[in-house]
């Protein structure tokens, strides 16, 4: 196993090295765009952990999710071409690559770590992190991890911000629900009811009434609440049965009025689903 891990981050270094080269070499910045092509498309092979489903690839936190991880591959291309260039100008070294050559290089690493990563030997083990060139742990994270992140965050943080720290945890749900439940404040409220109206969330604990649970939110919280039920009970109207009672949604739209229409559209959503099939 230690023979291939070696082998794994040598091969890894040549996705690095190719930038580095091109910057060295002085090619243009055009050449940024098929690096980022490059470790992209390394990374979704290497990585697919990190990256959504084809399923939730149009959701808004998966798309900000998705975005954030394109990013910081091109801030890895950008500083691997800016270091060649700085350090070719410093010491006056510019060789004469071709310019597919670099990114031919940076493309080797693709097929090379991944026949290191899966190969078929029997050292490659199911369990192998590429993200960290070692074996991950089966057990799940704590959600000490998470809540510590949003002691970090601001009261008034947002829906996409607040579903990206919960996605990028590795806790069991339960664990982040039961965490969750005994924190005080209003990110640990709004935090408590995105997880509840996340779809994989609302099946995973399908019959307990945990969105239920959480209602009435606070009052700047109703419209979310509201309009993250439609969307979970639209793609599965058998979970109505978790979601507040029609009457109660009702009451609460008529004293918020701002909240009335997506609550008085949930309601009438909740009492259809309950209706004996015809």
């Amino acid at each position: 196993m230690t023979t291939r891990l070696r082998l794994l981050q040598g091969a890894t270094a040549l996705l690095y090295l190719g930038p580095l080269l091109a910057g060295l070499s002085g090619h243009g910045w055009a050449m940024v765009g098929a690096f980022l092509a490059i470790f992209v498309l390394w990374s979704v092979i290497l990585r697919p952990h990190l990256w959504p489903s084809p399923a939730e690839a149009l959701r808004s936190e998966a798309l900000v999710a998705l975005a954030s991880l394109v990013t910081t591959q091109a801030l890895l291309v950008i500083l691997c071409f800016a270091l060649g260039r700085g350090f070719g100008g410093v010491m006056g070294i510019r060789p004469d690559l071709p310019f597919w050559f670099p990114a031919a290089l940076s493309f080797l690493s693709v097929p090379l770590s991944r026949l290191l990563w899966s190969g078929p030997s029997s050292e490659t083990a199911p369990g192998f992190d590429p993200l960290t060139h070692r074996l991950a742990t089966s057990e799940p994270e704590s959600p000490a991890l998470l809540l510590a992140a949003l002691t970090r965050l601001p009261e008034t943080v947002g829906e996409v911000e607040l579903q990206a720290h919960l996605m990028a945890s590795r806790a069991d749900p339960q664990a982040i629900r039961d965490a969750l439940a005994g924190q005080p404040g209003p990110v640990a409220a709004r935090a408590r009811l995105i997880h509840a109206t996340d779809p994989d969330m609302a099946a995973f604990f399908a019959g307990s009434r945990y969105a239920a649970s959480l209602f009435p939110p606070a009052a700047g919280d109703l419209a979310l609440y509201a309009s993250r039920a439609l969307r979970v009970l639209e793609d599965d109207p058998g979970l109505a049965a978790d979601f507040p009672e029609p009457g109660a949604l009702l009451q609460a739209a008529a004293l918020e009025p701002e909240a009335a229409l997506p609550l008085q559209r949930l309601a009438g959503l909740i009492q259809n689903a309950a209706l004996p099939a015809a």
